[in-house]
Order: C-alpha cells, then structure tokens, then sequence
C-alpha cells in the first residue's frame, strides 16, 4: 500500500465530491479501457488486471480531503496521467470560494459592534483580549487588504483606502544594503525564511524567544511542505 496523491478540497459537501467521482469514467481520467471503476462508498476503485488504485473521501471542519492509495504491488500504467488529470478536474470543479468579506463603516460604530452579524465569535473573543479593539482592526485591516491582492492577481492590490482602519505601513526608504529579506517572527517566517534563501536571497530571521516552542512552526500544508521539497529546501 503506498499513497500517491493528497488533495484538501474546499468544500464541506462531500457527497458532491463523491458524486463527482461516481460519474468518472476512463475516458474523463485520462484512462485507456484496460482500467475499470467501482463505486464505493468513500470512492471509487480503479482496476486493471495487475493493479489496484483506490481513492477515498473524508469530511473535517469545512473541507473535504481525498487520498489515492496504490493498493497494489505494481503501479498502475497510467498513473502519473491519472494523478494528474484528477488533481486538475477537482480544482476546476470545486474552486475556492471564499465567503463575501464584509465592508464596515467604522464612523458611528466601534468594529466590534460593526462585526458582529457576520463573526460573533471573534468579535466575542477579541473583546476579552487587552487592546483586542485595535488588535482586531488591524486583522480587518489585513485580511481586507490579503483579499484584494488574490482578487488583483500578481500585480497586486491598489493602495487601500483604511478609513478608520489601520492605514497602511509606511515605504522603507533606505533597503539595509545587507539583507534583500528582514522576516520579523520565527513561527511560519521559518518556512518562508527557508523558501527565500532557497531562492538566492539574503534572509535575515528575527525571533525573541527560543526557536521552537510554538507548534505553529509546524502549521503547515502537505501542499505548502511539497513547494520546499520541489525546491531542494
């Protein structure tokens, strides 16, 4: 037994992702007619006459995962095709869709008040927590502008107009002439720290406290970690 492929999709309907695998054939896998499929009821079966695919679904909070398991001694013949193909149908079949971001007004109202319809359990949480009024400001504030960036593609979002939020930080004027790359927090900066000096750059990291103690370090996707190992990190 040996796993080929993981995938996250971004939805929590699993019976549409196993409807959807139930109504592949060969032909929609990239498959030639040696291969035959069996329904289950996770998945689905792939067969030839010396080898064994099988693809399983599971449901976790809002995402549904799949995984394709070699169940066979021998590979099947068309595997890297099929792995392929698969990956890139869910993608396109099941995008991601994030849900409509709020736009508050922070004029006659505090962002707690302001956040509540849409997240309550945040703004309930935030309240407990010293400074949480501006410490969720600024979280507005950045998702807002990480929203328009991925809405604006590679060429990245037009400076955002904060009003009450947070403005935005200002421009280094003077680039240190020793580091291209200053990553301020050990936790996921260690990974982007690793990806940056993979690349060429010069990388400095800046932690106060003894690398290692958060397990956020370690937060990271099975797709995210393929990116590192894709480029020798």
């Amino acid at each position: 037994m040996k796993q080929l492929l993981y995938l996250e999709i971004p939805t929590q309907d699993i019976a549409a992702v196993q409807t959807w695998l139930h109504q592949q054939d060969a032909d929609t896998l990239g498959l030639d007619h040696s291969s035959t499929l069996h329904p289950t009821s996770t998945g689905i079966r792939i067969t030839t006459e010396s080898s064994t695919l099988v693809l399983f679904t599971w449901q976790h909070l809002n995402t549904t995962y799949l995984k394709v398991m070699q169940w066979s001694a021998q590979s099947h013949p068309q595997q890297g095709r099929l792995l392929v193909s698969l990956e890139t149908s869910l993608k396109a079949h099941f995008p991601y869709q994030p849900r409509p971001f709020p736009d508050i007004d922070l004029a006659d109202q505090d962002i707690f008040t302001a956040l509540a319809p849409y997240y309550p359990l945040t703004t309930q949480y935030f309240q407990r927590i010293p400074n949480g009024e501006a410490d969720l400001q600024r979280a507005y504030w950045w998702e807002a502008r990480w929203r328009a960036t991925v809405a604006k593609g590679a060429a990245g979002p037009d400076a955002l107009e904060s009003g009450p939020i947070l403005k935005a930080p200002p421009p280094i004027l003077e680039p240190d002439s020793t580091w291209d790359i200053v990553i301020v927090g050990g936790a996921l900066g260690a990974l982007t720290a690793a990806m940056m000096a993979c690349l060429g750059y010069k990388v400095a990291l800046v932690e106060r406290i003894k690398f290692g103690r958060m397990n956020r370090e370690w937060n990271i996707s099975r797709t995210e970690l393929q990116t590192l190992v894709d480029v020798g990190c």
